[in-house]
Formats: structure tokens, sequence, C-alpha cells
């Protein structure tokens, strides 16, 4: 293991000098200080090379709250141009309704579309316009009962997984959005774009899963759907 992280810190200098300009990629180590910079994933594996390595390597872990992402102002950007025929024109205010699936530590089962249909339904007055898709995850009994419903309201328009994923094209033209708590990807993209956020089923979370629910919340940065709300506002 000691041999892997000090290739790992080699490597790693090597990788920054070079970048940096230096004749010889390896002319600061040992001898030179060296930051890692960890986030996410990685944190874990910079936190067993710092208890490995020299006491000139330093650790910055880089705290976020959800998952990183790349849908930044400039994305959202190209993306509202890129989907301004498909999407400017749609009544307002737009709902964009995104529909995970069940995880271990996040379930989104039958019981909470079902749930969830009950609350669209209740809102459905004050919107313009409503724009439903699912992930990969989505088993078909979920999104079934989402078609159903809706495919025929002049107002719903169900993305069928055919042609561009108009994802990004939501994240840029919604007025709001509800999501369910299972995608926490999907989550922090949609909190990132300042929009209102409404959660359904975080309450069915656990484990860190959980956390993450209870720090959007206690934030204001995302609140749950209660199927009361009024889009229009």
């Amino acid at each position: 293991m000691p041999e892997i992280l000090d290739g790992a810190i080699r490597r790693a200098v090597v990788f920054g000098n070079s970048f940096a300009g230096a004749e010889n990629a390896e002319s600061l180590y040992p001898d030179g200080p060296m930051l890692v910079v960890a986030s996410g994933r990685d944190i874990s594996v910079a936190s067993s090379i710092k208890r490995l390595a020299p006491e000139n390597v330093f650790l910055v872990q880089v705290l976020t709250v959800g998952a990183l992402h790349q849908a930044d102002s400039a994305a959202l950007r190209v993306a509202a141009s890129a989907w301004h025929d498909e999407l400017a024109t749609l009544p307002k205010p737009l709902l964009v309704v995104n529909v995970g699936g069940p995880t271990g530590n996040c379930p989104c089962g039958v019981d909470l579309v079902k749930k969830l249909v009950v609350m669209l339904q209740n809102v459905l007055w004050s919107c313009g316009s409503i724009r439903i898709s699912f992930s990969r995850r989505t088993p078909e009994k979920i999104s079934k009962i989402l078609v159903e419903k809706f495919a025929s309201n002049p107002k719903v328009q169900i993305w069928d997984g055919e042609g561009s994923n108009p994802h990004m094209g939501h994240l840029a033209w919604a007025d709001a959005f509800v999501i369910t708590a299972d995608s926490v990807s999907m989550l922090s993209e949609a909190c990132s774009t300042g929009k209102p956020v409404y959660i359904i089923g975080a309450e069915r979370c656990t484990w860190k899963f959980a956390d993450f629910q209870n720090s959007l919340q206690e934030q204001g940065i995302a609140r749950p759907f209660t199927g009361n709300e009024n889009m229009s506002c």
C-alpha cells in the first residue's frame, strides 16, 4: 500500500508540475510542498495519501452539498439557446418533474408515484405547462402510471426517451422543479439554478441520503412537495 500511494503522490506532482511549466516535472519532489485537492469520492483516497505521505504534503478537502455537475451558468445559456424553439413558447409557469427510481437508501415505489400523481393534479391549475421526464433507473411500472394519468392532458408533456435528452433544456427553461428524492444528481443540478425545487419522498431516505435531504431543507434550498403549492406565485 505505501508503495502504491507513493507512486500516486509522485504522479500527482508530475501532473501538477507539468502544468506549472517546470522543466523537470519531478523537480519539486520531494523537497517542495505539495497540495492534494480532493472532492466527492476522491476525499477518502486523498485522506489515505495524506496519512502515509511526507510532512510536506498537505490535503485540501473541498466540501460541497450535493453532487458536482456541469450545469453552470454558461452551460445553461447554451441549453437555453439550443432548446429555445421547443421550450420558450410553452405557457408559463413551466413546472419540470424529474422522476428517478428506487435505490437502496431512498425508495421510490409505486405508492410514492401514485401520491405524486394526486399532488400534480392538485397544482395543475396553477401551472401553465408541465414537462415530465424519467431517468434510466425509472422502472416501467412507475413511468406507466404517470403516462396513463397525464398523456392526454394538454398542459402536460412527457418525454418518451426518444431523441435528444431535454434535461439541460429543462434546467434552463423551467420556472420550478418537482424531483423525487432518490436522485442526488438531479437535485443538485436543479438547486444550483436558484429556482424553486420541491422534493417528494425525502422522508423515506436513510444514511447520508437523509443527511443530504435535511441539509437542502435546513438551508432553504429545497422544500417538500405537498401538492398545495401555487406555482404561479
